[in-house]
């Protein structure tokens, strides 16, 4: 017996099928019109319910970017040689966190679901859980491993790790390329606190804007150019503040603001339409990949970073998410299973890679081997699996639920006692199988929803399946 994941699900079904009732005969007539069914077959979203049209539809191709972000900077650290430029995957993901939040934040102003404390409660839920699991494992270890001086220290980085203040601990202390970061085993927590930083502002900078009916992409291209100024006038001088400060990191995420603003239907601008419809998505993409390839082979520590250099890697991931997920290079090399599977454990692997990495420079009083970094980074991949937040209800919650949702089939079954079970397992994710893919989409946006796709998917199937079983039903029926 198969049920639907969540009671939701359930009432969305018996009233699509209620709506079938009424609409079978049309699709019998013109089957042709089962191309394009959720036009007819989607009911209205329940009261308390996350409508899945206020949220971007996902993009594997955008997982498939994370992956190489994140596997840069993972190799740039284990062997900095490989990649002396890896250190720029954290620009990449600036710009697709400031593309895909922008994203959500303004269509839910644009249809008025937006909250403050739905956002954070998505945010605390997203970023907590494995953050807070990779802290008390580094204190674990650091507590039999370290002197108590070093302990001392790593208190004060756990502290500023959970407030996300990293970056201005960090920023009085040491820079990210001086010899003495290699022994700070939560250096990299100061990105996680730009973006935190960011989120804290940046939504109410765009209630603010909505509220005064202002065009959020001018208001996100201004301070991106002024995040931008800051970040150029004070690399040569102040260095360090320069790579630390939120204020002069701010416009990598701003660059994919102002791509997900300028995407919006209410906020047209002519001339940036005109000019993206003149250059194809296959060249941007193209151009995207290519500029991030420069950047990994010429940028390295010895240089002033981020100013002008940052523009590399932070216009071609623009360049890439801007070109959509149908052009060649994001369809075929960004989209494929592998790129994404380790773009949906991006997060966790950035959080478990450099703590090991660092501890064995501690143990080892130096460099750590070559096969014993390897093998840190097979560990890395390994935790990162484990910690990775499912996508499928817990099992515990799922068999909670059983009885509910026994219930709802057992009403629609007396509704409707023609109407059979429609068979959904092989399209669900379960405890086992959490990030279930069809045709390189993704059909879970989290660990209660559907995503847009899975919608469409799950919808499109159920309604062949009905007008399939009708037709045979009515076949011999006369006209």
């Amino acid at each position: 017996m198969t049920f639907w994941k969540s009671p939701r699900k359930l009432i969305e079904l018996h009233n699509c099928v209620k709506a079938l009732r009424y609409t079978a005969h049309k699709q019998l007539s013109a089957p042709h019109e089962l191309d394009n069914p959720i036009a007819v077959l989607a009911p209205p979203a329940s009261a308390g319910s996350v409508n899945l049209s206020h949220h971007p539809k996902y993009r594997p191709d955008i997982d498939g970017l994370r992956a190489i972000a994140v596997l840069a900077v993972v190799l740039f650290h284990a062997f900095p040689a490989l990649i002396p430029g890896g250190f720029i995957g954290v620009d990449i993901f600036f710009v697709i966190s400031g593309f895909l939040i922008t994203s959500i934040i303004a269509r839910e102003l644009e249809h008025g679901k937006f909250t403050f404390a739905r956002f954070y409660a998505r945010r605390i839920k997203r970023i907590f859980p494995a953050l807070l699991l990779v802290m008390a494992a580094c204190l674990a270890f650091a507590w039999f491993a370290l002197f108590p001086d070093e302990l001392k220290q790593l208190g004060l980085h756990l502290a500023g790790g959970a407030g996300f203040v990293s970056n201005l601990v960090l920023w009085q202390e040491v820079g990210y390329f001086d010899r003495g970061a290699d022994t700070k085993p939560l250096l990299h927590l100061w990105s996680l606190a730009i973006e935190e930083q960011f989120y804290i502002v940046w939504p109410v900078v765009l209630l603010l804007a909505s509220r005064l009916r202002l065009n959020l992409l001018l208001v996100s291209a201004g301070l991106a150019l002024l995040s931008f100024a800051v970040n150029v006038g004070g690399i040569a001088a102040f260095p360090s503040a320069t790579f630390y400060s939120p204020a002069s990191r701010a416009w990598e995420l701003l660059l994919g603001a102002v791509l997900a603003c300028s995407l919006l239907r209410t906020q047209p601008v002519v001339l940036f339409a005109r000019a993206a419809a003149a250059v194809s998505p296959n060249l941007r993409s193209a151009a995207g990949a290519l500029l991030l390839a420069i950047g990994f082979a010429i940028i390295s520590r010895e240089h002033q970073f981020p100013g002008w250099y940052a523009l590399l890697p932070t216009v071609g991931a623009l360049l890439m998410i801007g070109a959509g997920p149908q052009s060649w290079f994001n369809r075929f090399v960004l989209s494929n299973r592998l790129l994404v599977w380790f773009g949906l454990i991006s997060y966790p692997l950035y959080l478990w890679h450099w703590p090991l990495l660092a501890f064995a420079h501690i143990v080892e009083s130096g460099t750590p081997a070559p096969q014993l970094r390897a093998a840190l980074v097979a560990l890395a991949i390994a935790l990162s699996t484990g910690t990775r937040t499912p996508c499928a209800l817990p099992r515990a919650e799922v068999d909670k639920q059983t009885p509910q949702n026994e219930a709802h089939v057992a009403s629609l079954l007396r509704d409707f006692p023609g109407v059979k079970r429609f068979r959904t397992r092989q399209l669900m994710c379960d405890d086992k199988l959490c990030w279930a893919m069809k045709d390189g989409n993704l059909l879970y946006r989290d660990n209660n929803h559907l995503s847009y796709e899975g919608d469409l998917y799950i919808g499109e199937k159920f309604a062949e399946w009905h007008a399939s079983r009708g037709a045979k039903q009515g076949g011999n029926r006369p006209d």
